[in-house]
């Protein structure tokens, strides 16, 4: 069978990695570079070339079995991260993160600050609240923002703690962040062990990065076959059996 695999992201990529060997498949790409929304960037630090990935950077294997089983399978190395939330706002007037108790308290002053005290006193309240809720299916339909106001939680719970690390994980303008339904909002943080502690992934539940998403891409060519042509991706000529097209939104595919 002859098929046609549109955009050559983490969903593309496997799409033609798992139908390359019984069928005839193509794998069309509008952009310079495969990898859609995951990407590597590389950059000068201070004299240092170092690999930055961006869009999708870490996994635990707890909720992604098959793309870890993916990695595994075609040899991509990763390590342990730390997933932990810290804050810096206002040019470092708050300052806090949830790496441990002492960092929690990086500045003194918060030990006495009301604002700050209850924002901790609602992350656990959240914490328990908000999967009640989930549960009992009285987020359905609701944003996040007006969940958050009608349970009448504080500023600084919302602002300092909650919508900043919304904004962190999808990469979105804060404010935005009050328009996410609430629903899939609890249910992402929960599946993810992020409402068992305070800006922490729970114990245990180990975070793994892969080395590079360049690394990534580049086995998924040498180790599947994605370019029968000669193709230059990452600064590397790589030939395989399945092709590599570059497309754009008004060409003709078929």
């Amino acid at each position: 069978m002859r098929i046609a695999v549109i955009g050559s992201g983490i969903s593309g990529n496997s799409a033609a990695w798992a139908l390359n060997d019984l069928h005839d498949v193509v794998l069309y790409e509008r952009r310079e570079r495969p990898g859609g929304h995951s990407a590597t960037a590389d950059i000068d630090y201070d004299g240092a070339r170092i690999s930055v990935d961006t869009g999708f950077i870490v996994y635990n294997e707890l909720n992604y079995p098959n793309f870890t089983a993916l990695l595994d399978h075609l040899g991509v190395a990763n390590e342990i991260s730390d997933m932990s939330f810290a804050l810096s706002a206002d040019n470092g007037k708050l300052e806090w993160s949830g790496h441990s108790l002492n960092a929690v308290f990086a500045q003194r002053r918060n030990l006495v600050s009301p604002r700050f005290l209850r924002m901790l006193r609602d992350i656990f309240r959240f914490n328990g609240k908000a999967v009640e809720d989930l549960k009992a299916g009285r987020l359905s339909g609701q944003t996040l923002g007006g969940y958050l106001e009608r349970e009448h939680y504080s500023s600084g719970f919302i602002n300092d703690y909650l919508l900043a690390m919304g904004a962190a994980i999808w990469s979105t303008p804060i404010n935005e962040m009050r328009d996410y339904p609430a629903e899939s909002f609890v249910a992402f943080f929960e599946n993810h062990r992020l409402l068992h502690s305070i800006g922490r992934c729970g114990v245990p539940f180990p975070v793994a990065a892969a080395t590079t998403w360049k690394s990534c891409w580049r086995r998924f060519r040498e180790r599947s076959g994605l370019a029968s042509r000669s193709q230059k991706f990452f600064g590397k000529t790589v030939r395989s059996s399945c092709a590599t097209h570059p497309a754009t939104r008004t060409s003709s595919i078929m």
